[in-house]
């Protein structure tokens, strides 16, 4: 494969996160654009890439293991990310995002199913989004409950209450899109000729990228970037070194073969950098969103510029 992909990848990353960060310096759009353009990318983006990318798909059910491995490995990068969050020095507002930015990693379409798509073609983003599939009902249970407790405003809200919530909120329609495409899927209901002779899914991929990045530059300052140097590091320690590990012991644990698709999903999945919901989180929640966005942006400058390519020389 060419490195017209990676080239790709880049514009529209980069291009996004500039738009964003323009618009604000140039105070043509604010916090109330950002939270629209996040409403648009989680309720209609989203959802439709997922139904979209699996439908066509033919399901096996040896792919039921790939949620099961995604979520065991959130539970224990939780885990990592609460202790690694007590190592430093921060305020309570500042631990929470710090946390998201540790816990919450970029598996959608926005990078991890974007470079699954770009190495393993159409099917790698369909079990990409199957990797995913629990993934929603898993930061409802586990990381809306603890990023609560980080929130200075919430305080009165109970675990339960939270969760409530959460499971009702806006933000997890992705899963009705994941629901849709393997109902589709399994019934073999045919996949529409037009979607794939006018790229719908491409578009709609691109789309949301682009607009998921818009958000991070909207939120971004630059002046922030050399206030969290050691925060950089231990991230990175997570997201890079830590959440592969993770990644390889869960294929052994489940005895996936390396050669087969599913492994090569979880283990490139499992270096990806820190996730857009960390920062929308911490916007959401009132927890220290410029952290939030300098902890994203670094973490994936270092994916794109160091981690990305040793990734493409082990996968192309």
């Amino acid at each position: 494969m060419s490195a017209t992909p990676f080239i790709f990848i880049l514009l529209i990353i980069v291009g996004g996160l500039c738009c964003g960060y323009l618009l604000r310096r140039g105070e043509l759009l604010g916090d109330k654009a950002s939270q629209h353009i996040s409403l648009i990318v989680l309720v209609v983006s989203y959802p439709s890439v997922a139904f979209l990318s699996i439908w066509p798909s033919t399901l096996q059910s040896r792919f039921a293991l790939l949620p099961c491995i995604q979520v065991l490995s959130f539970v224990i990068i939780i885990a990592v990310s609460l202790f690694v969050s007590r190592l430093h020095k921060l305020s309570k507002t500042d631990r929470g995002a710090f946390f998201l930015a540790c816990a919450i990693s970029n598996f959608g379409y926005t990078m991890g199913g974007l470079v699954c798509y770009f190495f393993y073609g159409s099917d790698g983003l369909a079990l990409s989004q199957i990797y995913v599939f629990l993934w929603n009902p898993a930061v409802v249970l586990l990381i809306f409950p603890l990023a609560n407790h980080f929130n200075p405003h919430s305080a009165q809200k109970s675990p339960g209450r939270v969760i409530w919530e959460g499971i009702w909120n806006i933000r997890s329609a992705c899963i009705f899109g994941l629901v849709g495409g393997i109902i589709f899927s399994i019934l073999k209901i045919p996949y529409p000729s037009w979607i794939k002779t006018y790229r719908l899914l491409q578009i709609l991929i691109v789309a949301g990228t682009f607009m998921s990045y818009a958000v991070i530059g909207l939120n971004l300052h630059l002046g922030d970037i050399r206030k969290y140097i050691r925060l950089y590091f231990t991230q990175a320690g997570v997201k890079f070194v830590i959440a592969p590990l993770v990644a390889l012991l869960m294929v052994s644990l489940f005895g996936l073969k390396f050669q087969d698709l599913p492994a090569k999903v979880v283990l490139t999945q499992g270096f990806m950098p820190a996730g857009v919901y960390s920062v929308l989180l911490s916007n959401i929640l009132g927890l220290n969103a410029r952290l939030a966005s300098a902890l994203f942006v670094v973490n994936t400058a270092l994916f794109l510029l160091v981690v990305l390519p040793i990734l493409a020389l082990f996968t192309l």
